[in-house]
């Protein structure tokens, strides 16, 4: 079993392309930083929220991570999140009225 890799965000910075967040990740002694850039259009086209950037940019670079057996990258690597990703992390944290979040289809246990 592969030991899980930390992610740390660090901070982001704006770009012509978009907003870059920076994360450090490390296992063990091995570390590196990885960027993920949300392009500027998803956000003016309200597709996300500044206040949810850092967790998509999280869940980028854990899904990339799963990718490469928890490996962390050996040299500079910049993820762009797609309009399918955006999509996806909205339906999974869409709200319910009431203001609780959508539970999640309970599982179907097949025989």
């Amino acid at each position: 079993m592969t030991p899980s890799a930390s992610i740390r965000y660090v901070g982001f910075e704006s770009t012509l392309d978009g907003r870059d967040y920076t994360l450090l990740v490390r296992l063990g002694e091995l570390s590196s930083r990885v960027t993920v850039r949300i392009p500027h259009a998803a956000f003016s086209g309200h597709l996300t929220r500044f206040q949810d950037a850092p967790d998509i940019c999280f869940l980028k670079v854990q899904s990339e991570l799963a990718l490469h057996d928890n490996q962390p990258p050996v040299e500079t690597v910049v993820l762009v999140v797609t309009d399918l990703e955006l999509a996806a992390y909205r339906t999974a944290h869409e709200k319910v009225p009431g203001g609780r979040r959508a539970k999640p289809a309970p599982a179907v246990e097949h025989r």
